[in-house]
């Protein structure tokens, strides 16, 4: 995370509704998807023309050449693929860029409109998500399933989306305060001392809380798998490739002073000793570790890629139109001239190659991996990013099916969900009609014609009405021309 928090206390009056276009079904008025190719994540395949009733929310049927329901709409499915919906499993819709007095109405509908149906919110404005997540259940509000953190743990902040630890005991009391508030994990930080992040991993285990994030370079990261943290997130800030250097325990001293210093240049010169110090022992012991451990990581690529790219993005980026001014004002090249020097942009170029190539190790491995994004994160615009995720995923030898597993059945498993993820009998009928195959070309996944959240039916019309309106709302006369969703 690269941008400061804002929070800004919700009631229901800042927030009204997202508008239900009539042509929605009710959640008692079943849907027919006849003869689609169905894609099968948990098993790994394609089966050709089969018939899906969704009806109250979960799939109610699955056959081929089922009789047609009375009274349901009746969706043709030939030629198309039907898959399950997709999870972004690091986000920040309430927090970092995101201003909940409008993310609510541009983040939510934006991710949905990309087919993204759930999300795991690694740190904001716990008021917000929980009014969100509420409103979404209850059917008031368009917006994917929301399993979220709230407020972070560091070891020093002044943002009001971070509280500020220095103390095991007040490490001890800061979980428990969370848990009252029924966050559904505990997410650390880099900055927390090796005594409190200990006692926050301890704390949360006796409130049966998972605890991700981060790993402090102070602990290391085949410590904190064997502690019992849950997901590492990001490649750089899980401390992996140093955990993989033969030069471990020197690199991580310095790697908290270079975090504590803030500057990039300094953390990039302990990352990159890391790189070239690569131990192939250690990196499987590791590897064995996170297996052992169940560890799940989170490599947030296209976070990496954004900043390897940001002198092309800053001058061009036509996702950033769905976006208020206020954001696309610091996303300008005059903004994001520091971020921008050239020696910066190399090193986020060389720390992309690394990061696939990390990747592409742990994958092999058998290591857990999770698809996520770090959007709102600058030139990181939910959604979006998670398909180029997906795509990225793919560079670092997954195949297009693994790649959408990991955004789909992966997901829930981490999360302990038995009714998602998948299509089959019972589940929430949370699901993409495709227009192309996703396990041919993971550039597929692109190519919506319509989603369903809970059972509740967006046609590529409601989707591009969707699109539209917020696009409108944030950018209006001051962007291109209509884009074709």
């Amino acid at each position: 995370m690269k941008v400061n928090y804002v929070i800004v206390l919700l009631t229901i009056t800042l927030f009204p509704s997202w508008p239900v276009r009539a042509e929605q079904p009710t959640n008692n008025e079943p849907v027919f998807i006849r003869s689609v190719n169905l894609v099968d994540v948990m098993v790994g395949r394609v089966t050709p023309e089969m018939d899906v009733l969704v009806a109250d929310g979960r799939i109610q049927r699955i056959g081929h050449k089922l009789p047609y329901p009375k009274g349901a709409r009746v969706v043709d499915g030939t030629k198309r693929f039907l898959a399950p919906g997709l999870w972004d499993m690091h986000v920040h819709t309430a927090g970092s860029s995101a201003n909940p007095e409008w993310s609510r109405d541009t983040l939510l509908p934006l991710l949905v409109a990309n087919g993204v149906t759930g999300i795991r919110d690694m740190g904001g404005s716990l008021a917000a998500l929980q009014t969100w997540k509420r409103q979404i259940s209850q059917g008031e509000l368009v917006g994917p399933q929301i399993v979220r953190a709230g407020p972070m743990l560091d070891g020093d902040s002044d943002d009001p989306n971070v509280i500020a630890v220095k103390a095991p005991d007040q490490a001890r009391h800061t979980v428990d305060q969370l848990a009252a508030q029924h966050v559904d994990f505990i997410k650390v930080l880099s900055g927390l001392d090796r005594d409190s992040y200990f006692a926050a991993v301890a704390e949360s285990k006796a409130q049966h809380l998972p605890i991700v994030g981060h790993v402090p370079a102070v602990v290391g990261t085949a410590e904190a798998s064997q502690a019992g943290q849950k997901s590492l997130e990001h490649i750089l800030y899980g401390g992996i490739a140093i955990a993989c250097s033969s030069h471990e325990e020197e690199l991580r001293g310095e790697m908290t002073k270079a975090m504590q210093s803030g500057s990039i240049r300094q953390v990039a010169k302990v990352e990159d000793e890391a790189d070239q110090s690569f131990s192939e022992e250690k990196a499987q012991k590791l590897w064995a570790t996170f297996r052992q451990n169940k560890t799940w990581v989170v490599p947030t690529l296209v976070s990496t890629f954004v900043s390897s790219q940001l002198d092309d993005l800053s001058r061009s980026d036509p996702d950033t139109e769905y976006l208020p001014k206020s954001v696309r004002d610091e996303w300008t090249p005059e903004k994001l001239k520091g971020a921008m020097q050239p020696d910066k942009l190399a090193w986020w170029k060389r720390e992309m190659s690394e990061q696939t190539e990390m990747v592409r190790r742990m994958h092999q491995a058998g290591v857990a991996i999770l698809a996520g994004t770090d959007s709102l994160d600058t030139h990181n615009v939910p959604g979006f990013a998670l398909a180029k995720e997906l795509e990225l995923l793919v560079h670092a030898g997954f195949t297009p099916m693994e790649a959408l597993q990991s955004a789909t059945i992966r997901p829930p498993e981490f999360l302990g969900l038995s009714d998602a993820g998948n299509i089959v009998v019972g589940n929430a009928a949370d699901l993409l009609l495709l227009d192309a195959d996703p396990t041919a070309g993971i550039e597929n996944i692109k190519k919506i014609q319509s989603v369903f959240v809970k059972g509740r039916y967006f046609s590529r019309s409601d989707l591009d009405h969707m699109l539209d309106a917020i696009r409108v709302r944030n950018c209006g006369a001051g962007c291109s021309a209509k884009r074709n969703h």
